[in-house]
């Protein structure tokens, strides 16, 4: 008896079998090998489920990822001051009217000066740890000369008689300057206690003006311990700046700078309020000024600006919590000139909210600093007080922040040929949109 010879392998991927047959043969094989507990489940995930977990995943991972973040004060003192010493001098001066005059120059530079700020530090593990913060400080150096005229014999008067004489002339340097240090820490046991070990770059990114450098290096050595739920951190820093942006300023800054500080901060798991909300809350914030930066003044009136920034709210409790913004602010001295001055606002600023609702009213209110460049002969006061209302509205991770804010600045200092003195007073509507870390 002859068999038909059996077709090709090509050929039964060529024609597929009958969906019955189909069916048999699975129905067969469930019999034949039982399916593991859970397989059949896991086969049955579609794609979009598996989007879903992952996204789940990410936003449980997050709380997670905020437990390492810690918020806090940090200050201290320079050891060494900003500033060279210079020596006074006495040198002949000019002739006037034939008569000689003899001129004495006298330098006072400030020492230990302090500096305060904000510092935020995420640690990765029990050993390692990185380190920002903002910090704020105003060095001081006066240029004294005096004129001494010797008039032997006695002559008359300039020829203008009502055209006084300048005997003393001062000038002072005190520009406000801010520090961003960026620094990876990493801690030792010894013994029972805890040393640190601290490197980093550190930035002035605004503030002092007239030539110092604006980028270090940054090293120390410090310790911890803690005090109920703060953590206090003591150490020792030195920086090395670059070299001063101009060839000739009247200041002259040292780039070598010592420093002892102390910082207190908690972290953001041990101060969570009974509402579960998660203390630590970055985000965009930015608005309008309803009033002009500058008065009106021989026809020349200043503009309505826009701010806008980043915005940092740390909630001790469900109703208080401190918020911190950094805004660049433009100050638009004229529509007839456009001069643009250049401003920094930095409020710190105590929050309370009222009431049991998710969305509530609340008030704030605290400093203000405002360091200044670009200034077109005008020179900003570098600080105010700033008092607001407004309301919290959570939707879901996100929380809005509408307020209404006023600034009342301390007056300008003196200028030489200042076209206009910023208004003291502003009114601001803001923005801020966060979400929680």
């Amino acid at each position: 008896m002859c068999e038909a010879p059996l077709p090709a392998r090509d050929d039964f991927r060529v024609s597929p079998p009958r969906v019955r047959s189909r069916e048999r043969t699975r129905s067969h094989e469930r019999n034949a090998h039982p399916p593991e507990p859970g397989l059949q489940n896991q086969k049955m995930i579609h794609p979009h489920k598996r989007l879903l977990h992952a996204l789940c995943a990410a936003a449980f991972s997050i709380p997670l990822f905020a437990q390492g973040f810690s918020i806090g004060l940090i200050g201290g003192v320079e050891l060494n001051s900003d500033f060279h010493y210079r020596p006074g001098r006495t040198f002949p001066g000019v002739l006037f009217d034939d008569v000689p005059t003899t001129i004495r120059s006298a330098y006072e530079r400030s020492r230990f000066a302090p500096k305060f700020g904000l510092k935020v530090e995420y640690e990765f593990t029990t050993r390692w740890s990185v380190e920002t913060g903002l910090l704020i400080h105003r060095p001081t150096f006066t240029s004294t000369s005096t004129s001494t005229f010797t008039f032997d014999p006695p002559i008359r008067q300039f020829s203008l008689p009502d055209t006084p004489r300048v005997s003393r002339q001062v000038s002072r340097y005190d520009e406000a300057i801010w520090e961003v240090p960026l620094l990876a820490k990493r801690t030792f046991r010894v013994g029972h206690g805890t040393v640190i070990v601290e490197g980093g770059p550190s930035f002035r990114p605004f503030g002092g003006i007239d030539g110092p450098g604006r980028f270090g290096m940054t090293g120390g050595v410090g310790t911890m311990w803690r005090v109920n739920r703060m953590r206090l951190q003591p150490s020792i820093r030195y920086t090395r700046w670059s070299d001063v942006r101009q060839p000739f300023t009247p200041a002259p800054f040292r780039r070598d700078e010592i420093t002892v500080v102390l910082a207190a901060d908690a972290r953001g798991a041990t101060l969570r309020g009974a509402s579960g909300r998660q203390p630590l809350s970055v985000g965009f914030i930015g608005g309008t000024t309803l009033t002009k930066a500058f008065p009106e003044k021989e026809g020349w009136e200043g503009l309505t600006s826009r701010l806008a920034g980043v915005a940092l709210d740390y909630r001790f409790t469900d109703r208080w919590s401190a918020e911190a913004n950094v805004l660049y602010h433009p100050l638009v001295l004229s529509e007839r000139a456009r001069a643009t001055v250049v401003t920094w606002e930095v409020p710190l600023m105590a929050k309370f909210r009222f009431g049991s609702h998710s969305s509530r009213p609340l008030v704030t209110a605290g400093p203000t600093f405002r360091p200044s460049g670009n200034r077109n002969s005008t020179n900003p006061s570098s600080f105010g007080v700033t008092a607001g209302v407004g309301f919290e509205i959570p939707a879901k991770r996100l929380t809005f922040e509408p307020t209404l804010r006023y600034v009342r600045w301390r007056a300008d200092p003196p200028a030489e040929f200042a076209p206009a003195s910023t208004r003291r007073d502003q009114l601001q509507a803001m923005l801020s949109i966060r979400f929680g870390l």
